[in-house]
């Protein structure tokens, strides 16, 4: 044995087997790094790490077989060994070998057992020994694409996008931004790469959710404030809901969906049928968001916050009673898991507690399981980038919070803009306006104007007379487009979630009175010389331009502008001879001009590479619109006499102008400016700087539930 022994030592075996142990446990280091960030299968490292084994046996038959000599590699008997060599040259080396291997050793031994976060509060993680299950849990990261956010006038809405898995964790959905358009990806977690489901030319995608069955999902249309759905398949999109609350819907079995509408109604759509219904209209739902439904029950949890800057609550509904109560203080985005948990955000951290189901009684105290998960926390509407499948999988975006004074609605001026890109602020105090119109003498200018704290809008009128003095004439929290009635007496426009016209008197000593009941939305644009209302309604998803005479006691709505494709955004120029509007019929939204009334009699297109929210000037030479991608005013020449001749274009960009608006311009006084919605460059700077096109790189985790189970046990029911 001795012999054996002094044999392995002479031929350098025990020192090339921890050369190649040092060298392997390099390897997988790397390896374990680099991997999950290059997004290379899982199977990879344990397929390195096999492949090491293997190699151990032949390079030690090898280091015995052979041995290096001054002339080369040479089989062990051809080389003669010095005499004495063997006992005290190699001593040195073989020492220093055995150090390298023992404190490779100590190192790891360190880093699980000395050096451990406490796992009473640390959050799960796969990386986190102290609160590792035995169970092996599987951690990757997923390339979910650039920054999704570009609004620069929602900085409450400014993060990198959602994500949502389906029930059994095999198939993922998220939503991205990129070359100009919102896109919404798929993706089979058993496949390496996502396919995109559809390019869209909104502002954003917002909360996307897959159905139970895998057929459908559902998601909010960020530019329309509304909700679609659409086959996973693919196909076109069906629209469900106008006007909501948060853009945001939750499935409640195979066929339903809820989410509440702009008046703070909940609202239930079949989709089998393809008809919504109002299923309640308690006020507390004015104040809840980001619906998360209980599986196998009749009970939605939600977000509650009045107000920004108020800490959100989560709420529990009971839909079959209608009444509701406060399940947890200091919390918002909740989930109630398959594992018995209470899933929640609580500052920048995901939270858990465990849950009695039935009874939704609270369990122990709540621990962080996970820290730092992208979120708009401040906004009136939280929510955050996490889903959990109820197989136990995982997926959120780590990212950051931003100031609450970013998400305070500011620093947003009413500005004149001309054709040449010069600019002039009116004298206007700043804040977040939807819309404007002057009235007809051009002395007063309505606004939409949405409260800082509330972030709900009202009607405003300024005098130009006294600059800097507002006087609002409505105080019902959802008051928009307003348009002057023909004597500048009164203010005709709609309200947010509710069908019809209003009117309130321009000085602000009336109540709102609706002028006009509706079964649809509908929105008055103006006003033609004889008194009629020509405005846009919404009904089963389409845009139609229509005109209303109320003269008469019911008043009769006729159809100015309806087909199987959308039209909206008319105006009328100076001499009421011309219409133009914006309609999708080439399958892209372009400008046109009609004649008017004859609206029949010709028609011309304007806009040559898509446009939108068209408005003539008040000299009624120009034409104003924006660009299909929003990043430009185009201005047109316009010639109507003798004939009607489209002229010269000219753009400026948009950059400080905020898209928001719908319109987003109106003439300016007696001038052929527009006015728009200037966003200060300090502020659009730091926006640029916090949507810097980086990668998603979203983290997977895969029999999270294992985990979770161990720092927060589930409640015994």
């Amino acid at each position: 044995m001795s012999h054996i022994f002094q044999e392995l030592k002479r031929r350098k075996v025990f020192r090339i087997a921890a050369v190649y142990a040092v060298v392997s446990w390099v390897i997988l280091q790397v390896a374990d790094t680099l991997f999950p960030a290059l997004q290379l299968p899982e199977w990879t490292i344990t397929l390195i790490t096999v492949l090491l084994i293997l190699g151990f046996f032949p390079t030690m038959v090898m280091a015995w077989a052979y041995q290096r000599s001054v002339e080369g590699v040479k089989p062990d008997a051809q080389v003669q060994a010095a005499p004495g060599s063997t006992a005290t040259s190699a001593q040195p080396i073989n020492y220093f070998i055995l150090l390298i291997v023992l404190l490779v050793a100590g190192i790891q031994v360190f880093d699980r057992f000395v050096s451990a976060p406490d796992s009473d509060q640390q959050p799960v993680s796969a990386t986190n020994p102290a609160t590792a299950s035995t169970t092996p849990t599987i951690v990757s990261q997923l390339d979910l694409g650039p920054i999704q956010s570009r609004m620069v006038e929602e900085p409450a809405r400014l993060f990198r996008g959602y994500v949502d898995l389906a029930d059994d964790g095999s198939l993922l959905v998220f939503s991205n931004y990129d070359e100009g358009s919102p896109q919404l990806w798929i993706k089979e977690l058993s496949e390496l790469t996502p396919r995109i489901l559809f390019s869209g030319n909104g502002f954003r995608i917002d909360a996307p959710r897959i159905s139970p069955n895998k057929q459908w999902v559902a998601y909010g249309d960020g530019g329309a404030s509304g909700l679609r759905i659409r086959s996973i398949s693919g196909g076109e999109a069906r629209q469900i809901g106008i006007n909501t609350n948060d853009n945001q819907t939750e499935w409640l079995d195979l066929d339903s969906l809820i989410w509440i509408d702009a008046g703070g109604r909940l609202v239930k759509y079949s989709v089998s049928t393809m008809e919504s219904e109002v299923i309640s209209e308690a006020d507390h739902f004015r104040y809840m968001s980001g619906p998360s439904a209980i599986k196998g029950s009749k009970q939605v949890l939600f977000t509650y916050r009045e107000q920004v800057g108020d800490i959100p609550d989560i709420a529990v509904v009971d839909l079959e009673s209608d009444t509701w109560r406060i399940l947890l203080s200091n919390a918002y985005s909740p989930k109630l898991t398959a594992s018995g948990h209470l899933l929640f955000m609580r500052g920048s951290d995901l939270w858990a507690v465990s849950i009695d189901r039935p009874a939704l009684q609270l369990g122990a105290t709540p621990v962080p399981v996970v820290q730092e998960i992208e979120n708009n926390q401040h906004s009136l509407i939280p929510s955050a980038t996490y889903s959990v499948s109820e197989t136990g999988e995982l997926i959120y975006l780590p990212g950051r919070t931003l100031p609450l004074e970013e998400y305070r609605i500011s620093k947003r001026q009413l500005t004149s803009l001309d054709r040449e890109g010069n600019e002039y602020p009116l004298a206007v105090p700043e804040g977040e306006y939807l819309d404007s119109a002057y009235s007809a003498d051009k002395q007063r200018l309505s606004v939409t104007h949405y409260d800082p704290d509330t972030e709900r809008p009202d009607i405003w009128i300024h005098d130009l007379a006294s600059p800097g003095i507002m006087n609002r004439i409505t105080h019902t929290g959802d008051a928009v487009n307003g348009i002057w009635s023909q004597d500048d007496n009164h203010i005709i426009f709609d309200r947010l979630g509710m069908n019809g016209l209003w009117q309130v008197a321009a000085n602000g000593t009336t109540e709102p009175v609706q002028i006009y009941p509706s079964d649809y939305p509908i929105f008055a644009r103006f006003l033609t010389p004889d008194g009629a209302i020509v405005g846009e309604r919404v009904v089963e998803g389409q845009d139609d331009i229509y005109l209303l005479d109320l003269s008469r006691l019911e008043g009769i709505q006729q159809d100015l502008l309806s087909a199987e494709y959308s039209e909206r955004s008319p105006s009328l120029s100076p001499d009421a001879r011309w219409l133009t509007y914006a309609s999708d019929e080439t399958g892209a939204w372009e400008v046109y001009v009609r004649p008017f009334p004859n609206i029949d009699a010709n028609k011309w297109r304007v806009s040559v590479a898509g446009g939108e929210f068209p408005q003539w000037s008040n000299s009624g030479e120009l034409l104003h619109y924006i660009d299909s991608n929003r990043n430009e005013l185009v201005t047109v020449d316009i010639q109507t006499e003798p004939e009607f001749l489209i002229g010269q274009r000219t753009a400026v960009s948009l950059r400080n102008y905020t898209s928001r608006n719908m319109p987003p311009f109106i003439s300016a006084g007696d001038e052929d400016n527009v006015i728009g919605l200037k966003t200060p460059d300090e502020v659009i700077d730091e926006f640029a700087r916090l949507q810097s096109p980086e990668k998603k790189l979203a983290v997977l985790v895969s029999n999270w539930f294992a985990q979770l189970n161990e720092v927060v046990p589930r409640a015994q029911n």
